[in-house]
């Protein structure tokens, strides 16, 4: 079993798993089993807490193509901090879903603080991303700001300060926003939330449609809205149906993601929420599979491959699919991509550049830690007496495809200090912790994020590699294969230094590529 679990805003919205879905399917975040139903943890405020009325419990049963997948909860209750009227919110999501034919629990959960009226005064976003590791994010507003301290594993936190909008409402307030005002068709309004995954606000538009009796509505006229939201980030964030029953109650609500298929949360009892389902549940990693209209002969060894590659209901953004030294456009349209790509390209010292190596890709971050002593130590034992940054590179990347445990689901997203210590995880811990080693003995590097190549699926799946600096150019290495270079088959659509960032924010990419994104053709040689 692989769990995830991440305190998280806005269950009821549209938002949901937008980014994290991807993110789940490519990583196979792992952690404990939350056993249902377990509450997030609120922000510290110590002896200035006191607890009073919970002013609402509720439960939800989630539905993923009809197949009874999970339970959410929501709880929120009355504090006062230093005399003060506050409400506790805290929510979680768990569901069960597999990931290539593997079981997989995805735990989700919030916690924050907001004032009677809905203004958050503080939040805590928490995400397990390993066995014995978490990214905890501790905030609160100050003024126009938000204020956080962000920790990962057993690294020092560090602060982060991100503009803060008036606008945005807590998770009681977004409760609030559907059962306490009176709707009726052709009735309009809106609310501005805070996205903690990618430090974005969005504005939701709610407009109720019509009354209806259905299956769907237990044969009772329910009214139906409809949830829209505005485009953030680059990320289209698919739209909600929600039904209020006759009392105006939110009952029932369902949206559609190119990750999971059809969702809906039905209201029920926590007895009901929590009953296991009789249907297979969704595979999320068959969903992200890119399928190749011809399967590759011989993958490893093709030269070039040419990759004809339609963004379908959407286009290319600007910077995604970078050239380098083996990956170039041969043409790009709005919605259409010509990708050349090429296998085995090594240093070979002509056209070499004196270029300065890039300071960025030499620092020490939270998830390329390679300011980290086993870090260090393994690099050091990795290159022995080798003194060429290239040759450097090589013995990292075969060390870490020797020494790193294979096909391992335990840790998610880890970092190199961490990976260091377990010798475990898939392609992202391999490229994080050779990236770290790579840095460690003065090797520029940086992850790149794209596509891999698998025989068995004929087509391109998620996948991380590494990149090092030498003579004046990126050279790709993959230490998930160990094969010296990097084949043809794999399709970078970006890189990242993982500087000064939430931990999981680049991954986002894979959000705004992998629903949309079709291979039309190919050739190779």
């Amino acid at each position: 079993m692989v769990t995830m679990r991440c305190q998280h805003y806005g269950l009821r919205s549209g938002w949901n798993l937008a980014c994290l879905l991807v993110i789940l399917a490519f990583l196979g975040l792992s952690g404990s089993s939350s056993g249902g139903g377990v509450l997030a943890q609120p922000p510290n405020h110590g002896n200035d807490v006191q607890l009073g009325k919970v002013l609402s419990e509720v439960w939800e049963a989630v539905y993923l193509e009809g197949a009874k997948s999970g339970h959410a909860h929501h709880r929120f209750q009355e504090v006062t901090i230093r005399g003060k009227p506050f409400i506790l919110a805290t929510s979680t999501l768990e569901l069960t879903v597999r990931r290539f034919g593997q079981p997989m629990l995805l735990a989700m959960s919030l916690a924050n603080y907001e004032t009677p009226a809905g203004q958050v005064a503080s939040i805590t976003v928490s995400m397990q991303v390993g066995r014995e590791q978490r990214i905890v994010r501790r905030g609160t507003v100050v003024g126009n700001e938000l204020v956080m301290q962000v920790q990962f594993g057993q690294q020092p936190p560090r602060e982060v300060k991100i503009p803060w909008s008036p606008e945005a409402i807590g998770l009681y307030a977004e409760e609030r926003f559907f059962t306490e005002h009176p709707w009726q068709p052709g009735r309009e309004r809106g609310y501005v939330k805070f996205l903690p995954e990618i430090d974005r606000f969005v504005r939701c538009h709610v407009k109720a449609e019509d009354y209806e009796a259905g299956p769907h509505t237990q044969g009772r006229k329910w009214l139906r809205l409809r949830q829209r939201f505005d485009k953030v980030a680059n990320l289209e964030i698919p739209e909600t149906l929600l039904w209020l029953d006759e009392q105006g109650r939110l009952v029932r609500q369902e949206s559609v993601w190119p990750e999971f298929g059809k969702m809906t949360l039905i209201r029920t009892n926590r007895e009901q929420a929590l009953a296991s389902g009789d249907k297979p549940v969704v595979d999320i990693g068959l969903q992200q599979l890119v399928r190749l209209p011809q399967p590759i002969p011989n993958p490893h060894q093709v030269k070039k491959i040419v990759y004809r590659l339609q963004m379908v209901n959407g286009e290319f953004s600007e910077g995604l699919f970078p050239q380098d030294s083996r990956q170039r456009m041969l043409r790009r349209e709005k919605a259409l991509l010509e990708l050349e790509v090429l296998g085995g390209v090594v240093p070979t010292g002509e056209g070499a550049q004196s270029q300065e190596p890039p300071a960025e890709y030499l620092r020490s971050n939270s998830v390329v830690n390679s300011e980290d002593k086993l870090v260090q130590e393994l690099a050091r034992r990795a290159i022995g007496t080798e003194t060429q940054p290239w040759q450097k590179a090589l013995r990292i990347e075969r060390w870490v495809y020797a020494n790193m445990k294979k096909g391992t689901l335990t840790e998610g997203f880890a970092s190199a200090d961490e990976v260091a210590r377990t010798r475990e995880g898939d392609c992202t811990e391999h490229a994080v912790l050779a990236a770290a080693m790579c840095r460690a003995v003065g090797v520029p590097s940086r992850l790149a994020l794209g596509l891999a190549y698998v025989e068995h699926w004929r087509a391109l799946v998620p996948h991380m590699w590494l990149e090092v600096w030498i003579q004046g150019r990126w050279y790709a290495l993959d230490p998930t294969l160990g094969q010296g270079s990097v084949p043809a088959t794999h399709v970078k659509i970006a890189h990242h230094s993982w500087n000064d960032v939430q931990p999981l924010r680049p991954l986002v990419v894979f959000r705004l590529v992998l629903p949309h994104l079709r291979a039309v053709a190919l050739s190779w040689e």
